[in-house]
Formats: C-alpha cells, sequence, structure tokens
C-alpha cells in the first residue's frame, strides 16, 4: 500500500486515504517507525532552518529540475517502504526549506525570515521568551488551551510568532507593530473589525495581529478566540 506520509503529517488527507493510512499505522511496525523518523527530521529541519540561512535560489532552481524532469526519464514507482531514507529525507528538506522560509500567505505580502525560534509549549513561557528576544516590547500572552495547542514560537525582523497545532495542521499567530492598513476584506464579528484575505487580522492598540494557515473555519475559531483575549492586553 502507497501511502504519502508527508500530507498524512500535515493533515491533509481525507476519507479513504486517511482510513487506509491509520490502518497501517495500527498494524505496521515498518509504517510506524517510516513516521516517527519523518517526525524527527522535520523538528531537525526546523531547528536548523532557524539557526542556518538556506539558500532559496539554489533551492527553487533544483526544485524546478526535479519538477521539469521528463516524464519518460523518470522510473516507475516504487511502494513507500522502498524508497531511501536519504533520498525521502533531501526531498523533505528542500519541501520544508521553502515552506518555512517563504510561507504562503505571509502577512502583508512579506517575508517572513525567522532569525530565532524555540519548541515551547507553555503561553507564559513563549511569552516571557518573546520579550527578552523579539523587538517588539511587551508581546502578550496568548493561551488558547481548548481551541489549539502551542508548540514553537519565533521572531524575525518586526515582528514574533506563536505556533499552535489543531489537528495536525499548524497555524501561525504573527505578530506587529499596530498599522491603520490591514489587507483584505472587513468583516465584523461581534462588533470586532476583522480583515480577511490569506489570513484573518485585527488590530489592538500596540500591534496588529494575522492569523495564518490550516482551514478557514478553524483559522476563524484560533483569530477569534486570540481577539478577544489580545483587545484586553495589548
Amino acid at each position: 500500500m502507497n501511502v504519502d506520509w508527508q500530507s498524512y503529517l500535515d493533515g491533509s488527507l481525507e476519507g479513504e486515504e486517511l482510513r487506509q493510512a491509520e490502518s497501517l499505522l495500527a498494524e505496521d511496525a515498518r509504517a510506524q517507525a517510516e513516521i516517527e523518523a519523518l517526525k524527527r527530521l522535520r523538528s531537525a529541519v526546523r531547528q536548523a532552518a532557524l539557526k542556518e540561512a538556506v539558500p532559496i535560489e539554489s533551492l527553487k532552481r533544483g526544485l524546478s529540475q526535479v519538477v521539469q524532469t521528463p516524464r519518460e526519464a523518470r522510473p516507475a514507482p516504487r511502494p513507500w517502504f522502498q524508497w531511501s531514507f536519504a533520498a525521502a529525507a533531501a526531498i523533505l528538506v528542500l519541501v520544508m526549506a521553502l515552506s518555512w522560509f517563504r510561507p504562503s500567505g505571509s502577512p502583508f505580502g512579506s517575508e517572513l525570515v525567522a532569525v530565532n525560534g524555540q519548541m515551547i509549549s507553555d503561553p507564559a513561557f513563549a511569552r516571557d521568551w518573546l520579550r527578552q528576544n523579539a523587538s517588539l516590547g511587551p508581546v502578550p500572552m496568548v493561551n488558547l488551551a481548548g481551541v489549539a495547542d502551542l508548540n514553537h514560537c519565533c521572531y524575525g525582523s518586526g515582528w514574533a510568532c506563536y505556533e499552535f497545532m489543531v489537528e495536525g495542521k499548524e497555524y501561525k499567530l504573527v505578530i506587529r507593530e499596530r498599522t491603520e492598513q490591514l489587507p483584505g476584506q472587513k468583516r465584523l464579528v461581534d462588533g470586532v473589525p476583522f480583515y480577511v484575505d490569506e489570513g484573518i487580522c485585527w488590530s489592538c492598540p500596540n500591534f496588529t495581529y494575522q492569523v495564518l494557515g490550516g482551514d478557514e473555519d478553524t483559522r476563524w475559531k484560533v483569530a477569534i478566540e486570540a481577539a478577544a483575549q489580545t483587545l484586553h492586553r495589548s
């Protein structure tokens, strides 16, 4: 059985594909070992990416060569367990590096290039770490317990970010200095003005916030809960 384990970890498998993947994981020790190895690799890549700049243009050229390889020149597909781990690791590093350093839907059309980050699950500790390291001043604590699980925080030039997980999908809460011009279409929710484009934005007295990633319904849940907290603390 061929399973796209990368898609499984990203939470994008659905229906029969998801049931097949879960069934295989429950019964196959080789599949269990593969998924654990991929989890460790994803974590290692993220930590390495935060410490060292990635040559984006070189990575893009390499990806372009892979995409443009003629179909007839490609070998016949093999079952997932026959792929060499080194080849799988190289592809995963390429994909994750590109998605991390040039994320889809970056706030206000700019790039998010992290200077540093920490795997943190405690909201108070994450807040204190960002306040000590990011250049935004008193970043508020955001505790989305019951809605989303905090698993990482990071910062870059002029921004800080809490990263949450909901059912295997990642949601970024990006914090910037307050700006009056927010992108997207205005939408009132319980009297609070949100601005919606690729993410969901709102402003408080000191900061502007944007939620990115995941699916739209959960993105709104994360944004509404985060706004309820930040409107009182910013």
